[in-house]
């Protein structure tokens, strides 16, 4: 019950901004080590990321999680990610520093971008870049 009480606690000030008739629910990592809040509404999905005890994931944790060697943080990402029900979407997080990176919580929000599916990348400029690293579970 507390751990339970906490996560909604954890995840309230994101729940708050959503509008009428938004959902709500978490996904646990493979490891059982973090949990994603997701709050669904029909043009956006707001997501905040908490440790197993309800605890925020600051952004120095998160980007520490995409740096090593354990996959559990990164794959939970990668799911929310990927369970998007748009087509196409912008990824955007709010801005940190050095200064602010230890105790600003780690969130974001994933905004439907149906124009964006019409568009072609054009991986040319970064290709000598990234061939190296097809096919790893890199973040680059």
């Amino acid at each position: 019950m507390i751990a339970a009480t906490r996560r909604l606690l954890a995840a309230a000030p994101l729940l708050l901004g959503m509008p009428q008739g938004s959902a709500a629910h978490s996904v646990a990592s493979e490891d059982g080590r973090f949990r994603a809040e997701v709050a669904t509404a029909p043009s956006r999905i707001e997501v905040a990321l908490a440790r197993e005890d309800g605890a925020s994931v600051s952004w120095a944790e998160a980007l520490k999680e995409l740096r090593g060697a354990a996959p559990g943080f990164r794959s939970l990402l990668s799911q929310v990610l990927r369970d998007a029900p748009f087509e196409a979407f912008f990824w955007e997080c709010a801005p940190f520093s050095s200064a602010t990176a230890a105790h600003r919580r780690f969130q974001f929000v994933i905004l439907d971008a149906p124009g964006l599916a019409e568009v072609h990348a054009d991986g040319e400029p970064f290709a000598e870049h990234l061939k190296r690293l097809v096919g790893q579970p890199t973040v680059a």
